[in-house]
């Protein structure tokens, strides 16, 4: 427990953006085009989060000794409970968990025992629990290959990738646009070849040993030296840089003004390393919350709704996430700014009915230090802490 009098922290959720099946937790399943704050988590109000995760209409909030909570849609068990099929506040999933991660509908946890378990709707494969089981209401078993060690795994919308001790990748899930890396073709009836559709059991993945990887919507992203993009819009972006992040259709990553190596900012005290769409949020703050003059964010990819990043922050960035489509800056001056597709309420206030941020819109300027930011599907979460 925290120490008490003067020496008291505490730390609240705050959250706005897309709540049609109860995701944001707030009891209600209306979309906020303001940040709320989220109830039901005052017993952990001690401690800092230590990551949360994402699926299409669910959410997860780890905290750094096992205990986690969801909300939002649990039609297929993808909250890792039995029932109801909505939670509308966040509660409980029974266990001791180390990591979290989510999909569309589906979702992997891994236990302190080392095992990974999933739970959910999976069509393609999503859930890693062989050809034809489509459907998991509860938690079950992952039967990864023989001897392998967990280090790290992330969820997109549609394949898990999990990141082994020795360096290597295991992945399962929807494969057809290239997304789990090389795969032998299948042959149809007709006797043409086809992109192999899915992988339905966990193997092992022809993708390079990397510093880092991270998920956006249909491809994988392995980074260093350089960063290269496995799946749909497959390219080889050749810059240095350790803190890349990714929303469904865009990159984003971190340059100083003379373009040298950035080191990565994330720390074990906020979060975890990256991210996935599903999403799994890490808070990436620099040390000292005071920012690095000449540090910017550049971007490559989609950018119809304002995605890519081309803005002039009036102070010393702090850090950045992202989420499926729209991403949040933080400060020195403690403020948090959105950028890119707000349809929900996740980029604030709207400005004449514009779904569209091509600039930077305040959405936080409280006293209370935010020590952890995350980005959801369409989805804005904020950690602030109280002294």
């Amino acid at each position: 427990m925290a120490g008490t009098g003067s020496n008291f922290m505490s730390f609240h959720i705050l959250a706005c953006g897309s709540n049609g099946l109860y995701q944001l937790g707030l009891g209600n399943d209306k979309d906020h085009d303001s940040l709320q704050h989220v109830p039901g988590l005052e017993q952990m109000g001690h401690v800092q989060p230590r990551l949360m995760a994402f699926g299409g209409n669910h959410t997860f909030v780890l905290y750094p000794e096992g205990q986690l909570f969801a909300a939002g849609s649990n039609e297929f068990g993808q909250c890792g409970v039995n029932s109801p099929l909505v939670l509308k506040v966040f509660t409980r999933v029974p266990g001791q968990w180390k990591r979290v991660a989510a999909g569309w509908e589906f979702s992997v946890l891994w236990s302190h025992d080392n095992q990974l378990y999933s739970c959910g709707s999976g069509p393609k494969g999503e859930l890693g629990l062989g050809e034809g089981c489509v459907l998991a209401r509860s938690l079950q078993k992952v039967p990864l290959p023989e001897n392998s060690k967990v280090h790290d795994f992330k969820c997109s919308i549609g394949h898990t990738v999990v990141e082994l001790k020795d360096g290597s990748y295991v992945g399962w899930g929807a494969a057809r646009k290239g997304q789990l890396g090389p795969q032998p073709p299948v042959v149809a009836a007709s006797g043409k070849s086809k992109p192999r559709p899915a992988v339905w059991l966990p193997e092992h993945l022809q993708l390079e040993h990397s510093d880092s990887f991270c998920m956006g919507r249909d491809r994988t992203i392995t980074v260093g030296p350089g960063i290269k993009v496995h799946g749909a819009e497959a390219q080889e972006i050749g810059v240095q840089t350790h803190t890349v992040k990714a929303m469904w259709s865009s990159l984003h990553y971190l340059e100083d003004g003379r373009g040298a190596e950035n080191r990565d900012v994330g720390s074990e005290s906020g979060g975890v390393r990256k991210q996935d769409s599903g999403r799994d949020g890490d808070t990436g703050l620099l040390e000292g919350n005071s920012g690095i003059p000449g540090v910017s964010i550049r971007s490559v990819g989609n950018d119809l709704h304002g995605q890519c990043f081309r803005y002039e922050a009036p102070c010393p960035i702090v850090a950045f996430e992202v989420g499926s489509e729209h991403g949040l800056v933080l400060l020195s001056d403690n403020s948090v700014h959105a950028w890119g597709w707000g349809e929900h309420g996740n980029c604030g206030a709207m400005k004449d009915d514009d779904v569209v941020f091509n600039y930077l819109n305040q959405i936080y300027d409280g006293k209370d230090q935010v020590v952890m930011m995350a980005g959801g599907l369409a989805t804005t979460w904020l950690v602030v802490r109280r002294a």
